[in-house]
């Protein structure tokens, strides 16, 4: 084995153990290059995540959010603030995600909040920040990750990725 590999492998590994803060997580070498890693959250760690997304937003969607993963699906409660300003009534919000040509993608498939539609802006825009966020958190360091698949189950969500050595 090169020393160059060995190097690049030491690497992924000090990097992710640095950037899952807690999350299960294997590393081994894949035949196609790089290394292939698996990562597990935690429906808690997933909660908080969603909930940095949502804060992140001027005007939440939902405040003081919970996340109930379920097989394929993460349903997201909480409470929404009415535009007219009136007070908050509760509110669901639910996505999928999935892995789609070494990508990650979340779909926001349903909401159930009075007054917000699909195709409100701040859903698409909720929709694009919690994409984000699942992206940075497993790609930190910008090495070139590819997300080959994915397992949402009712306690945990498990990303299959693999790592590629950037180029200096």
């Amino acid at each position: 084995m090169s020393r160059e590999l060995i190097l690049f492998a030491l690497l992924a590994f000090l990097t992710l153990s640095g950037c899952v803060r807690g999350e299960d997580a294997s590393i081994q070498f894949s035949p196609e290059g790089g290394v292939d890693v698996t990562i597990t959250l935690s429906e808690s760690e997933v909660n908080a995540m969603i909930s940095e997304a949502l804060n992140a937003q001027a005007n939440p969607l939902l405040r003081n959010p919970s996340v109930d993963l379920q097989s394929g699906q993460m349903v997201i409660a909480g409470e929404h603030d009415l535009r007219n300003g009136s007070g908050r009534v509760n509110g669901t919000i639910t996505a999928t995600i999935a892995a789609l040509n070494d990508d990650l993608v979340i779909t926001i498939t349903d909401v159930q909040i009075e007054g917000i539609t699909l195709d409100d802006g701040r859903v698409t825009a909720l929709n694009q920040t919690l994409q984000e966020r699942f992206l940075a958190r497993l790609n930190r360091d910008n090495s070139g990750v590819r997300v080959k698949s994915l397992t949402l189950s009712e306690d945990q969500l498990t990303f299959q990725v693999n790592l590629q050595r950037r180029n200096p």
